[in-house]
């Protein structure tokens, strides 16, 4: 074959010429090389340096790799003031309370939907509710602790769960780890109410209490 490929044509047997007529059909890969053959067999025996030839090289060439070679796209660049504008900012200004064991990306969702949807550092107070009712002396928590409606535990969780629900889904991950934590040691600390089963609604917390 590759004889058939290097040698003059008119060298040829018909039988020769033939066959590799019908390999070269057959295979388009194989007949792109066979013209680049022929066309520098032609430059060095014929001494044919024109451009004419060594642009049909280059455009055969071309040809079989444009499919595979491609120029990237490139980005449009955006202008810094148009970034910085997209950007969310809180409508209010206040010392943020740090929620801790989460990355800083969760603690800006969570100040953001804090900033929309609920109020000013709600999260990082629920968990300091449950961080001090958990660090209380006793096998189960003591609910004359804390009896006032909206700061008992219990409202505490209730806020975490609002939180949850408009969180993106990698800060809820995040933040879910630790109302995992939450809810087992929560569970742990408590008995089941069975008087307080209509609340279930509101949340399985509401159906535990706090005292034997």
């Amino acid at each position: 074959m590759t004889g058939c490929l290097t040698r003059p044509p008119a060298t040829l047997t018909e039988e020769a010429r033939t066959g590799l007529k019908e390999i070269l059909a057959r295979c388009p890969e194989l007949d792109t090389a066979a013209g680049h053959v022929r066309d520098f067999g032609e430059i060095l025996t014929d001494r044919l340096g024109s451009a004419l030839h060594l642009d049909r090289c280059s455009q055969r060439q071309s040809a079989t790799r444009s499919h595979r070679l491609r120029a990237p796209r490139a980005m449009p660049r955006r202008r810094p003031k148009a970034v910085r504008a997209e950007r969310w900012r809180p409508r209010w200004q206040y010392p943020a309370l740090r929620v801790h064991g989460v990355s800083a990306r969760t603690r800006t969702a969570i100040r953001r939907v804090e900033d929309q949807e609920m109020w000013p550092n709600s999260v990082a107070n629920a968990l300091s509710r449950f961080e001090w009712a958990f660090k209380q002396p006793g096998r189960y928590m003591n609910a004359s602790e804390a009896c006032s409606p909206g700061i008992e535990v219990e409202d505490a969780r209730d806020d975490l769960e609002r939180a949850m629900l408009h969180l993106p889904p990698g800060a809820k991950r995040d933040l879910g780890r630790l109302i995992t934590r939450i809810d087992e040691e929560f569970e742990r600390r408590t008995l089941p109410e069975p008087d307080y089963i209509e609340w279930a609604m509101d949340g399985w917390w509401w159906t535990r209490m706090r005292e034997r």
